[in-house]
């Protein structure tokens, strides 16, 4: 298993379709919490930042939102 290093949560706001977004496979063999929540600057949902916000609440040690 690959270790995390300086993170220990990552929240990815990438959309699934995106080009070039295999957040979720890439971390699949580590030890980081991983949550996406896709979304852009005209399809933000309170609902979204509240999945954000658990995330973040829920994380140990630091958090990185990409």
């Amino acid at each position: 298993m690959l270790t995390s290093g300086r993170f220990k949560t990552i929240i990815n706001i990438r959309g699934a379709a995106e080009e070039g977004n295999d957040t979720g496979a890439v971390l699949a063999c580590t030890d980081l919490s991983y949550t996406s929540v896709p979304w852009t600057i005209d399809t933000v949902t309170k609902e979204d930042i509240e999945r954000i916000r658990e995330a973040v609440t829920a994380g140990q040690g630091t958090v990185l939102i990409h």
